[in-house]
This record gives structure tokens, sequence and C-alpha cells, in this order.
């Protein structure tokens, strides 16, 4: 028996695959409507505004950093 998942976002009840919620949340699992209607859009919007003002590269290695610095306060 598949076991109900609650998603991160709208935090209703959902049975299959979880979605990664990036950018919207960091952890947990979405939702399939919150996926295509949320993180999926909040992913386009960053592709987006990431393709006027700085390049990928740019934007993975600071989140790489922002990464490191969390975990070197832990």
């Amino acid at each position: 028996m598949t076991e109900a998942k609650i998603c991160c976002i709208c935090n209703e009840k959902f049975i299959g695959w979880g979605n990664n919620p990036y950018p919207v949340k960091e952890d947990g699992e979405c939702c399939k409507p919150c996926d295509d209607n949320v993180v999926i859009p909040a992913r386009m919007k960053e592709y987006s505004n990431m393709q006027k003002t700085e390049s990928f590269d740019d934007i993975r290695f600071k989140q790489y950093e922002n990464e490191n610095e969390k975990n070197e306060l832990n």
C-alpha cells in the first residue's frame, strides 16, 4: 500500500511520487498540482532573471557558497 505524503507547499495529502520543490522550498516534497502551478513557474522566472543578469555558473557557485556557509555554522 502506498503511503500518503504531505505537500510541503500546500500541506495537502498526496499519493505517489513527490516532486522537488526547489526554488519555492529547500526541503520536502510537493504534489503534482503545486509542481505544475507553483514550482515550475518559479523555476522559469528564476531562469529568465538569471539569463538577464548572471550566468548559470555564477548562480550555482553562489548557491554552493551559501550551502557551505550554512554547513560551517552547524
